[in-house]
């Protein structure tokens, strides 16, 4: 994470989950992967052509299955990087700059992270989350990447969000309070040693 989130972190108590750090990282990957990509097809293209002007009556079936040969290989490879490597990363670093430049707002509750998740075309998988206040209930949302800096059981926190996506939560408690009907009855021991005396004495004066 980077020093200014750790800052903001230091200052405020909340845990970042974005940063321009972690943004420039994806983004670095997306564009190594979309080179590596075209440097892999540009490759085969050249040494494709290459063996065709090596060709002659005596290797030119050895040369043909070499070239499809080739071409197979370089290309599922390039498949491969595209779906594995660059376009999570292209989706990653689209999302966290969108989330970084919005306008953020807090609020504070019952927050609890649920499993249910979904995915964005062409996009990140995002996972729900619940935020309840004295007014109302929210659906919120995490990118699924993010989740595991989210506290794993429901807790009071305050967070941080843009364009309902949690940016950055605080927990400020982990016991969640009874309703007010089911609060526990306290009872005093003087009241108690009263009552006791009492039926105590109606007893004896029962027998007398």
């Amino acid at each position: 994470m980077s020093l200014l989130c750790a800052r903001m972190e230091e200052e405020t108590g909340m845990t970042e989950l974005y940063s321009a750090e972690e943004t420039a990282r994806w983004k670095k990957q997306a564009l190594t992967s979309r080179k590596a990509i075209w440097t892999m097809l540009a490759g085969c293209l050249i040494a494709s052509i290459g063996l065709c002007f090596a060709v002659n009556t005596r290797n030119a079936l050895t040369l043909q299955w070499t070239v499809i040969g080739l071409s197979t290989l370089g290309g599922w490879a390039a498949i491969l990087l595209y779906f594995l490597r660059y376009r999570p990363a292209k989706a990653e670093y689209t999302h966290m700059e969108g989330i970084l430049a919005g306008e953020a707002g807090e609020m504070e509750g019952w927050l609890t992270l649920r499993q249910e998740r979904f995915s964005i075309p062409t996009s990140i998988t995002v996972r729900k989350a619940e935020l309840q206040t004295e007014e109302e209930t929210f659906s919120l949302n995490v990118d699924e990447r993010l989740a595991s800096r989210m506290p794993e059981h429901p807790c009071r926190a305050r967070i941080r969000i843009v364009r309902k996506y949690i940016t950055a939560v605080e927990v400020l408690s982990e016991n969640k309070p009874l309703p007010e009907g089911n609060q526990p009855v306290k009872h005093s021991s003087l009241a108690v040693d009263i009552q006791w005396d009492g039926r105590s004495d109606s007893a004896e004066g029962g027998r007398a």
